[in-house]
């Protein structure tokens, strides 16, 4: 008998995968509510500007508040709903900082290993090929972004971390692991993550951040776990970028051969923390 026919005659199973939220086509309904709530929050802050005076609007503070807060309403509209139908259909609450089964050395130990998936990927993006037309905008509006400023670093590191995480993670993954096998789940989960992102350059980035971060939460049930992996990862690009220019690689800045070194040894030391959480969380049955 097949695994598929082996879950369909246990009752449990099939319950969970019949009423878990979202399934592929909900889930890209999500990505498509987030779509829609980004356009209305943005004209709506667009009209909003024409009611207030040029001296305010056009001061550095003002536009960063304007973009922490476009991007915080845009997730929190589509969170929300995801929540709700989430409620209806599963019957549970909602926790936008699930501690799940983690400890807080193992909290350490994964934002230790960001760091190391930091270095040890940033190879791959030296070999995708730019799409100009896409990319240019985007970083733009990255670049507007990255600036010595306390509201600059929220919406950088830690909205992204708190929102995206909530969706991605919380709603999306969650939902996806009550319906199908882990790895499915998980490989789903990377790859609309990587799309939420509009261009090639960032999807490959979400992508393999989506299946790190997936294997985490699938591990833990972890929404923090999840949350401070993302926000250390975009702190170490926000202050690389803030330091030595928006676009500095690592390669630019140590030269070639230690570039290499630093990129084998983040990737072999990363593996292991992942094979020694693995044993550590099935050990003390975490999973």
């Amino acid at each position: 008998m097949s695994p598929e026919k082996s879950d369909e005659s246990n009752p449990t199973i099939a319950n969970t995968q019949q009423h878990g939220y979202p399934n592929v086509a909900q889930s890209f309904g999500l990505l498509g509510i987030m779509l829609l709530a980004a356009i209305a929050v943005s004209l709506t802050n667009y009209l909003l500007k024409f009611a207030l005076p040029a001296n305010i609007t056009s001061r550095l503070t003002y536009a960063l508040l304007e973009g922490a807060i476009n991007y915080a309403l845009t997730f929190y509209i589509t969170v929300r709903i995801g929540q709700k139908e989430k409620a209806r259909i599963e019957g549970i609450h909602f926790d936008w900082f699930k501690r799940g089964n983690i400890r807080s050395f193992d909290l350490l130990v994964l934002a230790l290993l960001t760091l190391f998936f930091c270095f040890a990927t940033e190879p791959v993006y030296q070999i995708i090929p730019s799409v100009d037309w896409l990319d240019k905008p985007i970083y733009e509006e990255f670049k507007k972004l990255i600036k010595p400023h306390i509201l600059s670093f929220i919406s950088v590191s830690v909205l992204p971390a708190i929102f995206e995480e909530a969706l991605m993670r919380g709603i999306i993954l969650d939902g996806l692991l009550k319906r199908y096998k882990p790895w499915k789940a998980i490989i789903i989960s990377s790859l609309l993550f990587g799309l939420m992102h509009l261009n090639p350059l960032q999807f490959v980035a979400g992508l393999m951040a989506g299946l790190f971060l997936g294997w985490v939460y699938w591990k833990t049930k972890s929404l923090l776990a999840c949350m401070i992996i993302h926000a250390t990862n975009n702190a170490v690009g926000f202050f690389l970028a803030l330091r030595f220019g928006f676009d500095a690689t690592t390669v630019q800045l140590v030269g070639k051969i230690p570039y290499v070194t630093i990129a084998v040894v983040s990737t072999l030391l990363f593996i292991s923390g992942i094979v020694w959480l693995s044993a550590r969380w099935t050990n003390k049955k975490l999973d």
